[in-house]
């Protein structure tokens, strides 16, 4: 086999180079994860409108399902559902439809909320800059919010 040193060494570097990122990210640390500050009423309330857990994975799929439900099907309030798994929001109508027994003092929060960025989340998360952005830029995420929405004042 002629030339088989310039293949081996031509296949080596093309190893490298493919895996490059894979190697890279391993080695590289992205730094620390990001510590997102809760407000004094956050930590009040004890509770959002849905598990921290799956806040942190689909919030923007929460905002998204939400600016869909009042914008075109004019549903923009709804009773968050604690008790049944896998059921994270109730129509204020539908729950009105259910039973005596289904109703949302026993089912639901007990409170109707507000299917709003600006008037539910950034009640309770009001620092744009020490909740929403810390994970954001971490993540190297631009969320497109901010394009329609007022950006809340930092309260000092």
């Amino acid at each position: 086999m002629y030339d088989s040193g310039k293949i081996i060494t031509g296949l080596v570097i093309a190893l490298v180079l493919l895996t490059f990122p894979v190697w890279y990210n391993l080695v590289s640390a992205g730094g620390p994860a990001p510590d997102p500050k809760l407000s004094a009423k956050a930590q009040a309330a004890k509770e959002c409108v849905r598990p921290k857990a799956d806040m942190k994975v689909s919030h923007m799929q929460v905002l998204d399902d939400w600016r869909t439900a009042v914008v075109r099907d004019h549903k923009r309030f709804f009773i968050p559902v604690k008790d049944k798994p896998g059921t994270f929001e109730m129509d204020v109508i539908q729950t009105a439809l259910k039973e005596k027994a289904e109703r949302t003092d026993q089912v639901g929060l007990g409170r109707q909320m507000e299917r709003s960025l600006q008037n539910n989340c950034m009640n309770c998360h009001d620092n744009k800059k020490d909740f929403c952005d810390q994970c954001h830029n971490y993540m190297s995420v631009t969320p497109f919010c901010w394009d329609c929405h007022v950006e809340p004042e930092v309260k000092k």
